[in-house]
């Protein structure tokens, strides 16, 4: 189907050490090659793939599995694993007092925005902005957890699998159009059951929330009991 070259390289001439730097191991085998199916592994992560040979498409079976995931709101769990090499040792003086400025945050916003009532209606499908606030926390967590991802400790290592991925527009209006949000709204029944998903995810977010500060809290009473 097509020609490949692979070159071996000398480690010896080169001006740097690769294990100095992060690495990726990436795999793949082929269960038929009329149409092409393979499996690859891309470190912990694994994809069955498809190609037509004539007008070269590719199914990648991954993409639909995660569709569905945000299509019925299903929960994808976070796998964090121990580095072989790690580059940057991280800074537990400096994490412990992001992680305050984090749950202050979380808490401010569960404060200010009553998640667990029921959302006005209205306001569902007439406001099309995003949350910034959200995203700002996701961004925070986000960082946080792949700055710790470089410790050597396996139970620091155990608690950042306990932080959830947030989802920081299933709480808002399903689309950024505010027409068509409006004309979502006053179909009936498709605007009532919409509205009943919003006030789902808003409840699934302050649980979450609530959990981020749990494991914030968790964090950093093993960082002064173990650093």
């Amino acid at each position: 189907m097509e020609i490949e070259r692979k070159f071996l390289v000398d480690l010896s001439d080169l001006p740097f050490d690769p294990k100095d730097y992060p690495a990726r191991k990436i795999e793949q085998a082929y269960l038929c090659t009329a149409p092409v199916v393979r499996i690859r592994r891309d470190n912990d992560d694994f994809f069955l793939t498809y190609k037509s040979n004539k007008d070269s498409v590719v199914f990648n079976i991954d993409v639909y599995v995660n569709f569905f995931r945000k299509l019925f709101g299903i929960r994808v769990s976070r796998h964090v694993f121990k580095k072989e090499v790690i580059i940057h040792t991280p800074d537990y003086t400096r994490i412990c007092q992001d992680l305050d400025k984090l749950c202050l945050e979380c808490e401010t916003y569960g404060e200010n925005h009553k998640l667990l009532g029921p959302p006005n209606y209205y306001q569902v499908f007439t406001n099309n902005k995003h949350d910034d606030a959200i995203k700002e926390i996701s961004l925070q967590m986000e960082g946080l957890v792949e700055e710790m991802s470089n410790t050597k400790d396996g139970v620091l290592l155990n608690l950042l699998n306990n932080y959830p991925f947030l989802s920081v527009k299933a709480h808002k209006s399903v689309s950024d159009n505010r027409w068509l949000n409006l004309l979502i709204g006053i179909i009936v029944p498709a605007g009532l059951l919409i509205w009943l998903n919003i006030w789902r995810y808003r409840v699934r977010l302050d649980k979450d929330l609530k959990t981020i500060v749990k494991n914030n809290r968790d964090i950093q009473e093993r960082i002064k009991t173990t650093f």
